[in-house]
């Protein structure tokens, strides 16, 4: 499953912790195509170790 969050300018821990869960529970896992405040967010919550989740910085536009 992809998630296009590029256009998501603000995320919480809470946001950042759902698209976590759902990519160990979605099968196949997840892609998350994001803003680098996204990316921060689920870098401190272990999204880059997490071998579910792929994470897509999205260009600037």
């Amino acid at each position: 499953m992809t998630i296009d969050a590029s256009a998501l300018r603000f995320a919480d821990g809470a946001t950042a912790n759902l698209m976590l869960q759902s990519a160990r529970t979605v099968p196949g896992g997840l892609i998350v195509q994001c803003s680098p405040q996204l990316r921060f967010m689920l870098d401190l919550l272990g999204g880059a170790a997490e071998p579910s989740l792929l994470i897509s910085l999205a260009e600037r536009q």
